[in-house]
């Protein structure tokens, strides 16, 4: 199995987090961390209200964007919004944790070169390094996420 921030080196040393908007998954994404960290990586979260508070006290995330939208809600402008305060941020690497096409469009909108997340919900153009979901060999969330 693959773990968290393996594919990490040098050249990728900042790595953004598009966190989920439940506060059980949210803590599960804190498993990408660790290994990200240990591989040199500065992480930083987008994250929804939801769950930036949590975002912003675990440790080894150096920063969390706040996306001011409701849970089911596309919230395009907001997107476009928080695009464009991620792009002056310059990140090498995104990671979409939830499955949705709009957790792809900030971090597609902002440039970022990788953009890692599991194919789903027709994110092919948005995300340039997709995954399949194999659910047999993963069923816990938690390990859905550390192999990312």
């Amino acid at each position: 199995m693959a773990y968290a921030g393996q594919h990490v080196g040098a050249a990728a040393a900042r790595v953004l987090v598009v966190a989920p908007a439940w506060v059980g998954d949210m803590v599960m994404a804190h498993t990408l961390v660790p290994g990200l960290v240990r591989r040199g990586a500065v992480v930083e979260f987008l994250a929804p209200r939801a769950t930036a508070d949590l975002g912003r006290r675990m440790p080894g995330v150096s920063a969390v964007h706040d996306l001011n939208v409701g849970h089911g809600v596309l919230g395009f402008r907001e997107r476009v919004d928080a695009a464009g305060r991620l792009k002056a941020r310059r990140f090498d690497w995104a990671i979409v944790l939830p499955n949705s096409f709009k957790s792809a469009i900030a971090p597609f909108l902002a440039g970022i070169p990788r953009r890692t997340g599991f194919t789903g919900e027709v994110r092919y153009g948005l995300l340039n390094d997709r995954r399949r979901l194999d659910t047999g060999s993963q069923p816990r969330l938690v390990d859905r996420y550390a192999a990312l």
